[in-house]
């Protein structure tokens, strides 16, 4: 799922945007989520306690803050996320690329300009997840960059999970099965409803269970024992 935000002041403007942004996700078989916020102000306010956006739509001009301003707030916390402008103006397009926006549409805009831009959008972030070595989660206000090789393991309670790593452990409210699906399947293996392990660190694979490098011993379920035993045997043979 790609998680769009449009940021922009007309109500009719941010619907055309929004309805141009599920044509093109229908068209490439993209499942979406688009949220719209009439305000640089509300934008913030969602994006620092709630939701990170993959894709933000700016309009330049609004109200007290422009849409600069709200590009270089986000940049200060985030260089990854993709920017893009939509706008009526071209005088600030030099500030666009200094917060480092994949593209500079200019009002009116069609189809076949936002569909080139979307596509770029697209394969943009294939690279990102082709090439992404970090598991990058939100708490609060806080956003967390964990490496993947700094993970022994992972183990969900209740409605939590703890993430283990090399120096810490972290605590996020999430499922389990979320996480999962964030994590590289060739690297790492649920072994158990309640457990993820990154296979560098397994030291050994018993009958019931496996033991990581640094003595934990993780339970594997019956259910999961193929996955857990192909998944050791892959990564070691790749290694080799």
């Amino acid at each position: 799922m790609i998680k769009f935000a449009i940021c922009e002041d007309e109500m009719i403007q941010a619907e055309i945007n929004k309805d141009y942004i599920k044509r093109w996700a229908n068209k490439n078989n993209i499942e979406c989520r688009i949220d719209i916020f009439q305000s640089a102000e509300k934008f913030l306010f969602n994006w620092e306690y709630e939701e990170v956006h993959d894709v933000i739509i700016l309009d330049i001009q609004m109200g007290d803050m422009s849409g600069i301003e709200l590009a270089k707030k986000i940049r200060a916390r985030d260089s990854e996320v993709i920017i893009i402008f939509i706008t009526g103006i071209d005088e600030y397009v030099f500030e666009g690329y200094s917060v480092e926006a994949l593209n500079y549409l200019l009002k009116p805009i069609n189809e076949e300009k936002i569909f080139s831009v979307l596509d770029k959008v697209k394969e943009k972030i294939k690279k990102c997840i082709k090439n992404k070595k970090n598991l990058i989660l939100s708490k609060g206000k806080n956003i967390f960059k964990i490496d993947h090789d700094d993970i022994f393991y992972i183990i969900a309670f209740d409605h939590y999970i703890d993430i283990h790593t090399k120096m810490d452990i972290y605590t996020f409210n999430r499922k389990i099965s979320e996480i999962e699906k964030l994590l590289p399947k060739d690297h790492f293996v649920r072994c158990h409803r309640s457990y993820i392990v990154n296979i560098k660190y397994v030291k050994n694979i018993n009958k019931n269970s496996l033991v990581l490098e640094n003595q934990i011993k993780i339970p594997i379920s019956k259910t999961r024992m193929n996955d857990t035993y192909d998944t050791f045997i892959n990564y070691y043979t790749r290694s080799m």
